[in-house]
């Protein structure tokens, strides 16, 4: 069976019991993080009025990789989303939702639902000018043939150990679920965990490489980060997805969003990223884990776009 394809079709829930819910796999060669987080996110506002209390902040851990889909003939197995009623405050909401294929835990996600406080209170954010930013409708679409629409402004360069070090520079790009979500900030806030998923996994560049707001999916997938000094490739698992949600936002509508890969040690990178909106508000603060894995089998010798681990 093939895996839906749309945002709101990979999210749809059905119910499977007591604050349980089930939901269609990946039908990738690994279930994404982000969509497990979205999904669960999905489940554990089931059990919550969400009217009246929003996501603030979600942790998602990834245990197992999960079935892959070996043939579209044969059903995947479905993801079951159990859903523990942690806490419950006048002003906040813990879910603790546990997701298992096949009997096995692939991921552990908290979500957490606060009420609207009354008055403004204290408020300041980083700065996020986009006024001189080049806007969505000047840039190519990145062919990226998912749920999102992304336009790229500018991508981190990679830099190797034997080269002279400068100040980093982040990946920067406008970005939007393609499809229009119904008004329910759960589900907006369940695209942003996907859409970050998806983005802070992507790799920075190198120099020879075009910048090119142009450069699509497929270019992207002859890049592979790499253990220079041993000769090998190495599989990007994203292993642990945080989201902060800020302020109130729409996925549908256009986003400025920019990351950097703050450190990469002992097979693990961290990424953390931003989400702008076209107004200047920060709505979101991301951060990513990724496991730098050796492959089942031998890979052919690194790219010149390859990365590499300290």
């Amino acid at each position: 069976m093939s895996a839906p394809t749309g945002f709101l079709a990979r999210v749809g829930l059905e119910p499977a019991g007591p604050d349980r819910w089930s939901a269609a796999a990946g039908g990738t060669e690994r279930m994404a993080l982000g969509l497990l987080g979205a999904q669960a996110m999905v489940a554990a506002g089931r059990t919550v009025d969400t009217r009246w209390r929003w996501v603030h902040a979600v942790h998602v851990t990834r245990l197992d990789e999960g079935a892959p889909e070996t043939d579209e003939r044969i059903p995947e197995p479905a993801v079951l989303h159990q859903v523990e009623r942690t806490h419950d405050t006048p002003v906040r909401s813990v879910r603790l939702v546990r997701s298992v294929q096949q009997d096995t835990p692939v991921a552990l996600t908290t979500v957490t639902f606060a009420a609207p406080q009354p008055g403004p209170g204290p408020s300041h954010q980083r700065a996020a000018a986009v006024d001189d930013v080049v806007p969505p409708g000047a840039l190519a679409p990145a062919g990226a043939g998912s749920f999102l629409d992304v336009r790229h402004l500018d991508r981190a360069r990679c830099q190797r150990p034997d080269e002279p070090q400068s100040p980093a520079a982040p990946t920067r790009m406008w970005t939007r679920v393609t499809e229009e979500i119904p008004d329910q900030i759960l589900l907006h806030a369940a695209a942003l965990t996907m859409a970050a998923d998806l983005l802070l996994v992507e790799l920075p560049t190198t120099e020879d490489a075009t910048q090119d707001a142009t450069q699509d999916a497929t270019q992207d997938a002859t890049r592979e980060w790499a253990d220079l000094e041993a000769g090998r490739g190495l599989r990007a698992v994203p292993l642990d997805l945080s989201i902060r949600i800020h302020r109130g936002f729409r996925a549908d509508d256009w986003m400025l969003h920019g990351h950097e890969s703050v450190s990469a040690a002992d097979y693990r990178a961290l990424t953390t990223g931003w989400f702008v909106s076209p107004a200047g508000r920060l709505v979101a603060s991301v951060s990513q884990e990724t496991g730098l894995l050796q492959a089942a089998e031998p890979r052919p010798a690194p790219v010149t776009a390859a990365c590499t681990t300290p």
